[in-house]
């Protein structure tokens, strides 16, 4: 999943940066691609909403510095708003309990047999 949508966004993010000027319609049209990808992605309608409107203001709001173009911006902004709808900070997991404590873990790669518990890593 997140490698479909890592894909997608960087299609948009090349053709926002083959603009020489981003416009208030190119901003438009790229937001309208990233919105499809996040809801093809399963995000939440309401969070990829709320997102977009983030960053359609504050790509439409700033001014272009003149060490980098306008695609470059775009990608900024989505970047910026990305690390902060997704916490914006490491916190290490506090564990509740004293050690043993059952945890849930996700996103295993798993192939020919299930983990044991000996070969995750100490919390």
């Amino acid at each position: 999943m997140f490698e479909k949508l890592q894909d997608k966004l960087d299609q948009i993010f090349k053709k926002v940066k083959g603009h020489g000027k981003l416009s208030e319609g190119n901003i438009k049209d790229s937001l309208r691609e990233v919105r499809v990808a996040l809801l093809e992605a399963d995000v939440n309608f309401r969070v990829a909403k709320d997102f977009l409107e983030k960053v359609r203001e504050k790509a439409l709001g700033g001014e272009v510095m003149t060490s980098i173009t306008p695609g470059q911006k775009f990608v900024k902004v989505v970047y910026d708003e990305l690390v902060d709808l997704l916490g914006g900070t490491n916190k290490p997991l506090e564990s509740p309990a004293p050690r043993p404590c059952p945890s849930c873990f996700s996103g295993f790669k798993v192939r020919a047999k299930r983990p044991q518990p000996g070969n995750w890593p100490s919390i």
